[in-house]
């Protein structure tokens, strides 16, 4: 069974009050988070009120809601504008009940008024350095051009993992992780069973990519908090 992502999705980033040099050495430590959301403390059944802060002090205010059951257990908060009044959401995917219901893959969106440089200062402030980057010309250099659109890709193995698993998926991606230029552009928004593939079956962490406009200058931020193998448990996405 395939699932595929259609969404952006944004980052909320962790202000650390450090010097430049100290700021990705100590964010290498942070959580993973989306809003305070975390993949391992994320479950089905969590109290998303409609109204309120829902269970994580992080979490906007919810405006409202939407659930499904099918492929998987889902649910769909439209939060409170920001301070640009642009609109926000957060999208969680969740192993069933019978399997510990703890989400698989979290994502929201959010953009900035800045540059794609500023942005990546962000994300890097809230989660360190990237475990593998992939900038706009790196992008072009593997077979796609992109009019009016510079792109940066940063890809996160989840430190929380113990640190030989960590060591194998970082050297995996570091060695073979080899995709195209088309496969880059889209990574954000394609199948589960094609992550699997490029990433490897048992890959946890974050992708992000960040894309600025070449007319406004502003950039969208995509975020994706994924746990592949708790996800092959429900898609068989790795046969």
């Amino acid at each position: 069974m395939s699932m595929t992502l259609r969404f952006k999705i944004a980052l909320v980033c962790v202000g650390l009050l450090s010097a430049p040099s100290a700021l990705a050495q100590d964010a290498e430590s942070n959580p993973l988070q989306i809003y305070g959301l975390a993949l391992d403390e994320t479950r089905l059944g969590d109290g998303f009120c409609e109204s309120c802060a829902g269970r994580s002090q992080a979490l906007p205010k919810v405006l409202r809601m939407d659930v499904q059951t099918t492929p998987a257990p889902y649910v769909e908060l439209a939060l409170e504008p920001g301070p640009s009044g642009r609109p926000r959401d957060v999208r969680i995917w969740y192993a069933p009940r019978e399997e510990g219901g703890q989400s698989f893959m979290i994502a929201t969106t959010s953009h900035s008024d800045g540059s794609l440089d500023q942005a990546r200062s962000e994300v890097i402030e809230a989660f360190g350095m990237p475990t593998v980057e992939f900038t706009h010309a790196d992008m072009e250099a593997r077979g796609i051009r992109v009019a009016d659109l510079a792109l940066d890709t940063l890809l996160y193995v989840d430190r929380g993992l113990p640190d030989t698993q960590w060591a194998r998926i970082a050297h995996r991606l570091r060695s073979e992780f080899n995709p195209t230029g088309a496969e880059l552009f889209s990574l954000t928004n394609t199948r589960l069973r094609t992550l699997a593939r490029l990433l490897g079956p048992d890959f946890r962490g974050a992708i992000v990519q960040i894309s600025e406009s070449g007319w406004s200058h502003d950039s969208t931020v995509t975020t994706i908090l994924l746990d592949l193998k708790r996800a092959q448990s429900i898609f068989r996405i790795g046969s």
